[in-house]
């Protein structure tokens, strides 16, 4: 196919840019949680497609930033997952990320269940153009690029590759990285001109996000959350409503496709609820998030009650800035 074969081209241009030692590295900050929640929502549709459980884990003591090449990072990551997906059947694959209690050097894993290695291929599997068996290029495809560009450019930022696998039972891919950790702010706040270095914060919000792919919440709630603020997390239109009902929020993050009760009818649920209540209650401010950006969609918004509205796919710096902005209403 065309996916494919673009794939293939890609990895042979890499290894081009290797050999003549034409790769280049930037430093600059980033959130590793935003890049692994991207990674992973990229490649959910292939594990989806063979009924596998896709999951990622950030431990607590990894920093929230770290300066180093995150597009380099993204490719290490992609190709690593895409492999643990190629090469699983059944079962599950997740990616980790934790520090080394003794050396502080940041952890990245992929495991999975798939076919494993042989421990007679397992540094073979490194080399350029080189596969654990032949009947895996038979079967699965690929160049034997992969894990060769991999362990270079890990190799490059001055970390490392390995790998643990019993055959049959599946792999993990540990890549461990000296990568420093900066101040505890998001990439775009360091360089937005909105917030300019000595602007005020703003206060703690309270947050409701209705949103039913677990992916896009956690990644909604880890930007939100880097700015200080409180946010709860509820699956479709009816718990969105409940919610409404039994809390108090400055805003309500509400995604038009939920299960249940779409976000529309959930709105004009909560707007019916507080126009009944016997006390004045003001109402809540509500921004529709929604993946179509057509003519047409911000009136049907508007008609339902809700007070903003956020196109999907957003920039983080665009989610928060709206959010802070549209609260102080």
């Amino acid at each position: 196919s065309a996916q494919i074969l673009l794939r293939l081209i890609n990895d042979l241009l890499d290894f081009s840019r290797i050999e003549s030692g034409r790769i280049e590295f930037q430093a600059s900050p980033f959130s590793l949680t935003e890049v692994i929640a991207s990674i992973v929502h990229e490649v959910e549709p292939a594990a989806t497609a063979k009924s596998l459980s896709l999951t990622y884990e950030v431990a607590a003591a990894v920093s929230p930033i770290y300066v180093g090449d995150a597009g380099r990072v993204r490719q290490v990551l992609v190709n690593l997952l895409t492999n643990a997906i190629k090469f699983t059947n059944v079962g599950s694959v997740k990616l980790s990320a934790n520090t080394a209690a003794d050396s502080g050097l940041l952890l990245l894993c992929v495991a999975d269940t798939g076919i494993g290695i042989p421990e007679s291929k397992r540094e073979l599997i490194f080399e350029a153009f080189s596969q654990a068996d032949a009947s895996i290029t038979r079967d699965y495809g690929g160049t034997g690029l992969g894990l060769s560009i991999c362990r270079t450019l890990v190799r490059a930022m001055g970390g490392d590759i390995s790998v643990a696998s019993e055959e049959g039972q599946g792999s993990q891919f540990t890549i461990a990285l000296p990568l420093s950790s900066a101040p505890t702010q998001t990439p775009e706040t360091a360089t937005s001109p909105s917030q300019p270095d000595g602007a005020e914060q703003a206060p703690p919000l309270r947050i409701l996000v209705a949103e039913d792919h677990i992916i896009n919440a956690k990644l909604i709630a880890h930007i939100l959350e880097s700015r200080g603020h409180h946010v709860t997390h509820v699956e479709n239109g009816q718990l969105a409503w409940e919610a409404c009902q039994h809390s108090t929020f400055d805003i309500v993050l509400m995604d038009c496709q939920l299960p249940v009760m779409d976000g529309f009818q959930a709105t004009r649920e909560i707007r019916k609820w507080e126009r009944a209540q016997p006390n004045e209650r003001t109402p809540v401010t509500i921004v529709a998030l929604t993946a179509r950006a057509i003519q047409g969609d911000e009136a049907v918004c508007r008609e339902a009650g809700m007070d903003g509205y956020l196109s999907k796919p957003f920039e983080p710096r665009k989610l928060w800035e709206t959010v802070e902005t549209m609260a102080k209403r």
